[in-house]
């Protein structure tokens, strides 16, 4: 057998796993179209980390920053396997950008409970969602749902997510009398970050594929070439395995059982 049999015999095995011929699609298609859907979703492979790197650290904010990295990039093509191979659907999966804000701000920084417990939380949360899928309860609760607050939910984490990320590049700040208020839009880092949402706004009015993903690359250059960020020490690297948090779920579970059974 030539190599180039064997090639094509590959492509018809893929074929036929992934039933091309009944969904009329072909490898280049779904090639072009799994490329294109990771480029869109890429910066959450950035942003996922910098929100969780707020509350999840040893010393100080953000020195686990490699390994959340790391760790949302395995879970993601992990997730994403599973639902390609198993429940043959070209879905991507990825931490949900809005969950993973209310784990660092809203449980862990502003309740105060320690990282381990609330990712025990959320280990038992998905244990919960299991078996309410297996058991078909999942799809009647979210049937029983009007769909106006379906949408109305998807349009809330947007918002929520949008005003933090105004508070993190200072466009709007805390006000006594207001609560919220317009910054000083004459910061360098305000102007570049609204020149940020200018670009990416042009970027998706435009449809150009990954417009996120340009975005966010825009920005980084602008700040670079101003001078507000420093310049990355390297193209790629070793990656920084998420040693320290592998079992730390198990260990805020432990922490949750010791705290029962002492009441």
């Amino acid at each position: 057998m030539t190599p180039e049999n064997g090639q094509l015999n590959k492509l018809v095995i893929i074929a036929k796993f992934f039933q091309f011929n009944q969904l009329k699609t072909n490898f280049r298609t779904e090639s072009v179209a799994g490329i294109t859907t990771f480029v869109t979703m890429a910066y959450i492979l950035v942003v996922n980390p910098d929100i969780l790197s707020k509350a999840i650290f040893l010393q100080s904010s953000g020195d686990l920053f490699g390994e959340l990295v790391i760790a949302t990039a395995i879970s993601a093509a992990l997730a994403t396997l599973i639902m390609g191979i198993y429940g043959n659907y070209p879905f991507a999966l990825a931490p949900g950008m809005g969950l993973n804000a209310y784990f660092a701000f809203s449980v862990v920084l502003k309740l105060g409970i320690s990282w381990q417990i609330a990712l025990a939380a959320v280990l038992i949360e998905g244990l919960i969602f299991i078996c309410l899928t297996i058991s078909k309860i999942r799809n009647q609760i979210v049937n029983a749902i009007p769909e106006c607050i379906k949408q109305a939910t998807t349009v809330g984490i947007g918002l929520f997510i949008a005003y933090i990320a105004l508070i993190n590049t200072k466009i709007i700040v805390y006000d006594e009398t207001t609560t919220t208020t317009l910054g000083n839009l004459n910061q360098p880092e305000t102007l570049v970050a609204i020149a940020g949402i200018i670009i990416t706004s042009g970027f998706i009015a435009r449809r150009i594929t990954g417009s996120l993903l340009w975005g966010i690359l825009a920005t980084a250059l602008l700040s670079w070439i101003l001078g507000i960020s420093p310049l990355p020490q390297g193209i790629a690297s070793f990656p920084q395995l998420p040693t320290h948090l592998f079992g730390q779920a198990f260990i805020g579970l432990e922490s949750i059982i010791k705290m029962a059974l002492l009441e």
